[in-house]
C-alpha cells in the first residue's frame, strides 16, 4: 500500500519495485492502474517496460477488452510500445478494423512489426483505415521504408494528388533525413509537385 500511495514518486516506486520483483511489483502496478484512471499513460508505460509474460498479458488482454467495449486504448497502446515488442501483423489488422481515435491511430503507427515493403504497398491498396495506417508507418521511418514511400509517393502524384506529396516530402520525418538518396527524392518531389500546382 505504501509503494501505491507515493504520490511523489508515481509510480516510480511501484515500477522500480516490479522491476526487482516482478510478480509483486505488477500487482501494485495493476492496483494503481485500476484505482487511478486519469494517470493511467506512466501507470502503462511502468508495465510495458517490465515486460514480463504476465504484464503483457495484462497490457493485451487490457486493449482487446477495452476496445470491444469501444473505450480508449491509448495508454495500453502506449505500454504495449514501451515493452518493446513486436507486434504481430494479424494484432495490427485487427485494431485497424476497431474504431481508432487519432492518438490511438497515431501510436499504432509506432509499435513494433514485422510488415514487408509489399505489405505495406498492399496496406495502402485497402481501406482508407489501412491505407492511413500504412502512411504512418512509412513515413514514421523513411529511411527502412523507403522502397514503399517511393511507391505510394509515386501513386498520389500519379493521381495528381501533388499538394498530399508535398505534404509527405515537407513532413518532420522527411525534413530530418541524413540519407543523400532520400534528401535527393525529397527535393526532386517538392520541385515537381510545385510545378504542377
Amino acid at each position: 500500500m505504501v509503494l501505491e500511495n507515493s504520490e511523489t514518486a508515481f509510480p516510480n516506486l511501484a515500477y522500480y519495485y516490479a522491476r526487482i520483483r516482478p510478480e509483486k511489483g505488477l500487482t501494485c502496478l495493476i492496483r494503481l492502474y485500476e484505482s487511478q484512471p486519469a494517470r493511467r499513460l506512466p501507470i502503462c508505460k511502468a508495465i510495458g517496460e517490465i515486460g514480463t509474460p504476465a504484464a503483457l498479458n495484462f497490457i493485451l488482454t487490457g486493449i482487446w477488452l477495452k476496445k470491444k467495449q469501444d473505450k480508449d486504448i491509448y495508454s495500453l497502446l502506449a505500454g504495449l510500445k514501451s515493452s518493446g515488442r513486436i507486434v504481430e501483423k494479424n494484432e495490427i489488422k485487427w485494431l485497424l478494423s476497431q474504431k481508432l481515435n487519432r492518438e490511438e491511430f497515431m501510436i499504432l503507427s509506432h509499435l513494433r512489426t514485422k510488415f514487408t515493403q509489399e505489405e505495406l504497398i498492399g496496406l495502402f491498396q485497402k481501406s482508407p483505415g489501412e491505407q492511413a495506417y500504412a502512411v504512418q508507418y512509412i513515413f514514421s521511418n523513411p529511411s527502412e521504408n523507403f522502397e514503399s514511400l517511393k511507391w505510394v509517393v509515386a501513386r498520389e502524384y500519379g493521381r495528381r494528388n501533388y499538394n498530399t506529396v508535398l505534404q509527405w516530402m515537407l513532413s518532420d520525418s522527411m525534413r530530418k533525413i541524413t540519407n543523400k538518396d532520400i534528401c535527393d527524392y525529397r527535393e526532386e518531389m517538392i520541385r515537381k509537385s510545385r510545378d504542377k500546382m
